[in-house]
């Protein structure tokens, strides 16, 4: 029976989804009253195994902590998804740090000792860089949420941290990837997924702004032979389109723009 329709919590089925897994069974598309839209296997919706995007606990920490008078704060916020994504599995971004095994300092755990070890810090990074570039970063990627290890910084600067970030040495210069593809003109995406996924040799992956597709083949059509991608762009149409009518059509039907 379908579930498209069907209120759960506070998921409301909106469509089917692709199944991320064959044994996973119906996976729908559900759309939580927060606004936030992530596919969800039927049966967790039914067993009541999920009832939000995970912003329901959050919710539940404000509602139980309000004495302060912080509770609609950004800065309180900011501690309640430091402590949901450390201890809730369905808060988004949980799976990055339950699964590592870091927490957050007991001390910390407690609103009031988080707000006097931070506050401070918090407001004079705001009024330097503004409150949208002003985010909890641990100085140490893989330790735990405590005031040694805690400190507020630019999203260019927690960039630069993340454990996806490589340090990459070229030419006598040791710098990150991100930094690199500033440096380069390529884009940071580009860059990392010939480096890290395609294994480019570094004097390529950092000085060609374009790389030939690997093994793209050359065409031959009315006496020309140029490869797939030139004749794309000869024609004015994606290198996709191209190649999937090469596929279907025969080569004098494929080749119009």
């Amino acid at each position: 029976m379908s579930l498209v329709g069907r209120k759960f919590n506070r998921w409301t089925v909106t469509g089917f989804a692709p199944r991320r897994r064959i044994k996973d069974g119906p996976t729908y598309w559900c759309e939580c009253e927060c606004g936030k839209v992530k596919s969800v296997i039927g049966n967790s919706l039914t067993k009541g195994y999920s009832g939000s995007c995970g912003c329901y606990r959050i919710d539940r920490v404000i509602e139980t902590c309000t004495t302060h008078g912080m509770a609609k704060t950004r800065f309180f916020r900011i501690w309640a998804l430091m402590l949901g994504r450390c201890k809730y599995p369905n808060t988004p971004g949980a799976k990055n740090y339950i699964g590592r095994g870091i927490q957050v300092y007991e001390r910390w755990k407690t609103f009031e000792n988080f707000r006097d070890d931070m506050l401070e810090s918090y407001q004079k990074h705001c009024k330097e860089f503004g409150a949208r570039q002003t985010s909890i970063e641990r100085i140490n990627n893989n330790g735990n949420y405590c005031k040694e290890n805690c400190k507020w910084a630019t999203r260019a600067e927690q960039a630069r941290n993340t454990r996806q970030n490589n340090i990459i040495t070229f030419n006598g210069k040791t710098q990150t990837i991100t930094d690199w593809a500033k440096e380069s003109g390529i884009n940071l995406r580009t860059l990392s997924t010939r480096i890290v996924r395609n294994k480019n040799p570094l004097h390529i992956a950092l000085t060609k702004k374009r790389l030939l597709r690997k093994n793209e083949p050359p065409i031959t059509y009315k006496g020309k032979t140029l490869l797939k991608s030139h004749w794309a762009k000869k024609f004015n149409i994606s290198y996709q389109l191209l190649d999937w009518r090469l596929k279907h059509w025969p080569i004098e039907r494929a080749m119009q723009p």
